[in-house]
């Protein structure tokens, strides 16, 4: 079971969380609940939310996904950062770029987070076609990720409501934007071969 100091600092950590994402109206609901929680309900409303694996105990829920310690739907990876489907997204194809190493600020995001990036987006639009897609760094549990938000045609970015998805949306998602695009064969050349004719005498 988590210790009261751990308790403290995982309720702390979700109440950022609810005040930074949740809309105006859900926000005093949502955190009233969690800090009415003993560290008995917190253990088990985070392993029912796919949050924490039973026995296992993570600090930062960013750091225990790259870990591999807490689900995540994963779409792409680079050496320095990984991508993952969000589990509430704002809009269909949200997704987290969230470097492996723990900071605060986004000045030591890697260049290759950067170009995973570039690279997830390109699907995004590819696959999904939105108008737009929102680029935005934020920071939860003190640690700095990048949101890659996909905007439609007829919905307003200011009005956009976290959802959660569900496992057959996740799956869709993760099938079509982690598929790796299939190299186009080259056309071979065909050489044309001169028949010299032997010279007769």
């Amino acid at each position: 079971m988590l210790s009261e100091k751990e308790t403290e600092k995982i309720k702390k950590q979700l109440i950022e969380h609810i005040e930074k994402s949740f809309p105006e109206e859900k926000k005093d609901f949502a955190i009233q609940k969690i800090i009415s929680m003993s560290p008995h309900e917190l253990e088990e409303f985070l392993v029912k939310n796919n949050l924490l694996k039973k026995e296992i105990k993570v600090e930062c829920v960013f750091c225990g996904i790259v870990a591999n310690i807490i689900e995540s739907k994963k779409i792409g990876e680079t050496k320095n950062s990984i991508a993952v489907l969000e589990i509430n997204p704002l809009s269909k194809g949200h997704v987290l770029i969230i470097p492996k190493e723990h900071f605060s600020s986004s000045e030591k995001i890697k260049i290759d987070s950067w170009k995973l990036v570039k690279k997830i987006s390109k699907k995004i639009k590819e696959k999904l076609k939105p108008k737009d897609i929102k680029i935005e760094t934020v920071n939860f549990f003190g640690h700095e990720i990048i949101n890659l938000i996909p905007l439609y045609k007829g919905s307003d970015e200011k009005n956009l409501v976290r959802k959660k998805a569900n496992f057959e949306e996740l799956e869709y998602l993760k099938e079509i934007l982690s598929k790796k695009e299939m190299r186009k064969p080259e056309k071979k050349i065909e050489k044309t071969v001169e028949l010299i004719k032997p010279r007769i005498p």
